[in-house]
């Protein structure tokens, strides 16, 4: 019998224990294994980010400093994700709550990765079942989504591996594409 069955010998203890055990053994693997990796394999592009980010904390450092802007770039993401946050406080609105105010956080976050937008996909789960939307403009909101995926992975990858300078179309993808896609979904959509 397996671990765990009925009528096997083993206690709920010790199936607990040996999960734990084969838990923390596949851990150390894939440790071990990142540890290996990176003492062995030399990427090009893997330390881009440490690189951007010491360049321009250099810049801001020696050329210039502007005393409260790093608190006040999160104003605008602080109201938006409170007023949302209100907006939808019923308790029979939380997905939907929380897929807006993650949207958002996305959205407006100083880091913008490719991974952000799968953040979308944890909630959609909870939040479409309780959707009002015809299959038109669930079709088009699916196809904005993917499209603004598509349409930032080219310069995010322009910049990532062939070092090209494509802040600005990442950052024009971000607004142009996201924000109407949220609006859309909360003005289509709202909570049953």
């Amino acid at each position: 019998m397996g671990l765990g069955t009925r009528g096997s010998r083993s206690s709920s203890a010790e199936v607990i224990q040996v999960h734990m055990f084969l838990g923390f053994l596949v851990r150390l693997i894939f440790v071990s294994y990142g540890e290996y990796h990176d003492r062995t394999n030399v990427l090009k592009y893997t330390d881009v980010d440490y690189h951007v980010f010491t360049d321009a904390a250099r810049e801001v450092v020696e050329d210039f400093h502007i005393p409260g802007l790093s608190v006040a770039t999160f104003g605008p993401q602080l109201i938006l994700v409170l007023a949302l946050g209100y907006k939808f406080r019923n308790r029979f609105d939380v997905p939907f709550a929380l897929f807006t105010q993650t949207v958002v956080f996305v959205t407006f976050n100083k880091v913008v990765t490719s991974q952000y937008f799968m953040w979308y996909l944890l909630l959609l789960p909870l939040v479409v079942p309780r959707l009002s939307v015809s299959w038109q403009k669930a079709f088009v909101l699916a196809s904005l989504w993917v499209g603004a995926q598509a349409s930032w992975l080219l310069p995010a990858y322009l910049l990532e591996f062939h070092g090209i300078n494509a802040f600005v179309p990442i950052w024009l993808e971000v607004d142009i594409k996201r924000v109407p896609i949220m609006l859309c979904l909360i003005v289509w959509t709202g909570p049953k």
